[in-house]
């Protein structure tokens, strides 16, 4: 694998990079294309997976593991690395049911901004420098009443991982409490979730949201519902970043801020919609519509706007669908 950066490049042999293989119906349609993970640690392609980083869109690993089930243990280590939240507990309930089955966890979140380097298999190139923020879970890590001892980062197999990602070059990783890197990935995930899925419905640039009076309603009720699961969340209740984030009105101002710097560009959500992709809505205002379920906040804004983007994917998929032209045999 090789990360660009300008005249400067890094390669690494320590990670071997498997094309999970697509089965025949898995072609019909663009949204059920299986992309990459990535085995650190293991040396026999097709064995036992030590190691696991999972970069796929949150709404495709559940499929991605699924098809390597059979060679996680619960002595892997699995790495989620993507947009969203939920993913760990969608993974546990539809590949590994059975608890003892399950492997051992650790959340990441990446602030780098990485591009595609043309013509090279494997290659990215970094836009802008930034960190990887993990952090190593137990099982039912929601559960604020459970501590680990040791502490579940002090396990030997998740250590090493950590070890391996923190002595990587210009990677910038590094191990983070549940509270500091959950104020972290909440932040980023919140904005995406606020201001994402009105791009859709809206079938609109991210300017478009800034002169639109009734858009910028509908940012505010979103961002509101959103923020009072938020406050609620057990695991969160001590950290001073969330407390920051809620009383202040910190996090308003950013999702105005970075609305201001997308300006006329174009949405992940709108643009995977718009081709017929899945989103990664169950992920985003989908687990803070669960959570709040969980802890007795509802959501009506947030439900509404995920209904809309899924109903808005099935009219483009169904037109993609009508233009293909099938020669009669």
């Amino acid at each position: 694998m090789v990360l660009h950066n300008g005249e400067e490049s890094i390669e690494t042999r320590r990670a071997i990079v498997e094309r999970i293989p697509r089965r025949n119906k898995y072609h019909l349609a663009p949204e059920h294309r299986l992309p990459l993970v990535t085995n650190v640690g293991s040396t026999e392609p097709g064995g036992f997976i030590s190691n696991l980083i999972v970069t796929v869109p949150a709404e495709s690993v559940v499929r991605s593991i699924a098809s390597i089930v059979h060679r996680i243990h619960p002595t892997t280590t699995v790495c989620l690395l993507q947009d969203g939240l939920g993913v760990m507990e969608a993974v546990n309930d539809a590949c590994f049911p059975n608890y003892r089955d399950q492997p051992l966890y650790v959340l990441g979140h990446m602030s780098h901004v990485l591009g595609k380097e043309n013509g090279e298999a494997f290659s990215v190139s970094e836009i802008r420098r930034g960190k990887l923020y993990l952090s190593a879970l137990g099982h039912d890590f929601a559960e604020s009443d459970i501590t680990y001892h040791p502490p579940i980062e002090h396990n030997s197999r998740i250590a090493h991982f950590l070890n391996i990602m923190s002595t990587t070059p210009r990677l910038q990783a590094g191990g983070y409490s549940l509270q500091k890197f959950m104020a972290l990935k909440l932040h980023d995930t919140i904005i995406q979730a606020v201001l994402e899925p009105l791009t859709v419905v809206l079938d609109c640039t991210y300017d478009v949201l800034v002169d639109n009076t009734y858009g910028k309603q509908m940012i505010d009720q979103l961002l509101g519902e959103i923020l009072n699961v938020v406050a609620r969340m057990p695991e969160l209740k001590d950290s001073p970043d969330i407390r920051w984030m809620i009383l202040y009105g910190e996090l308003r101002r950013d999702v105005y801020r970075r609305l201001a710097r997308l300006q006329n560009s174009t949405s992940r959500m709108r643009s995977q919609t718009n081709r017929g992709f899945s989103s990664d809505i169950d992920y985003l205002n989908g687990y803070f519509v669960e959570r709040g379920r969980e802890l007795g906040v509802r959501c009506p804004v947030n439900e509404s706007v995920i209904w809309m983007v899924k109903a808005k994917h099935e009219q483009c998929l169904a037109k993609i669908r009508s233009e293909v032209q099938l020669e009669p045999l």
